[in-house]
């Protein structure tokens, strides 16, 4: 691997008003979680260390443990979601992750489909 684009989105210090009324039943930042206000030099720091120790495993392991630890702890996996990717909205029933990191999504009729870049939303969103 040469390279990877990872967008990552992370509200560190904004409070219940700075989010819309649509949003407060969704989205937090880690103040309002933890009750105190987050240093973003030590967040950023702890992330890149993260994402060093697990480039260190994939180089080691390959994809497979990276693949068994995002399956882990991800909110998504299958829940009904709304898909947004540049090609249009997929409603279906994200799966798991293929050997490429492609998420698999279930859709209605049985198929599935892989999605290598997507917002993704609860379903019926």
């Amino acid at each position: 691997m040469r390279y990877v684009v990872v967008g990552l989105g992370i509200s560190a210090n904004l409070e219940a008003e700075d989010y819309p009324e649509e949003l407060l039943q969704r989205a937090i930042s880690l103040k309002m979680a933890a009750g105190q206000p987050v240093s973003r030099s030590e967040l950023i720091a702890a992330i890149l260390e993260q994402f060093e120790q697990l480039y260190a495993l994939y180089l080691e392991q390959g994809f497979a443990p990276i693949r068994a630890l995002w399956e882990a702890h991800s909110v998504t996996l299958n829940r009904q979601a709304t898909l947004t990717t540049p090609q249009g909205v997929i409603e279906g029933t994200p799966r798991g992750l293929d050997d490429m990191g492609g998420l698999q999504v279930e859709l209605a009729d049985g198929s599935f489909r892989t999605v290598y870049s997507a917002e993704v939303g609860a379903g019926g969103q």
